[in-house]
């Protein structure tokens, strides 16, 4: 009888050791889970990795056609720039000139107006002498 009494606790308590160690693995999962280092994403990079590490050459140049098409850009901001400023230039002279004629203008009016005034003074004494 102790052979059976011996089974029966093993039977009674292999249900609680399966329990007991789906329990435990359940939990050592986890844990092993913790330890273990994520997996990155295609578009993720190491932290020591430099920006624009991709673009460039292992010797640390930068690629022929990116240099190229670089210096395209420039030379065609440096040419916009240039028209710029040679349309700066062509409205200042013409803001000068504009500004001499205002002032010849108003040269005029004034001295037409002092002629306007003396006309209308000497035709009142020719009217009233009449």
């Amino acid at each position: 009888m102790a052979t059976k009494t011996a089974t029966s606790a093993r039977k009674s308590s292999g249900g609680r050791k399966k329990a007991a160690t789906r329990r435990t693995t359940a939990s050592s999962k986890k844990t092993s889970n913790k330890s273990r280092p994520t997996a990155r994403s295609n578009g993720s990079r190491p932290k020591n990795a430099k920006r624009g590490s991709r673009n460039t050459q292992s010797n640390g140049a930068a690629p022929a056609g990116s240099v190229a098409a670089v210096q395209e850009v420039l030379q065609t901001v440096e040419r916009r720039e240039d028209s710029l400023r040679r349309a700066l230039k062509r409205q200042k002279k013409t803001l000068k000139q504009l500004k001499k004629a205002v002032s010849t203008h108003r040269g005029t009016v004034k001295s037409l107006k002092t002629d306007l005034n003396k006309v209308s003074k000497t035709r009142k004494t020719v009217s009233s002498q009449l």
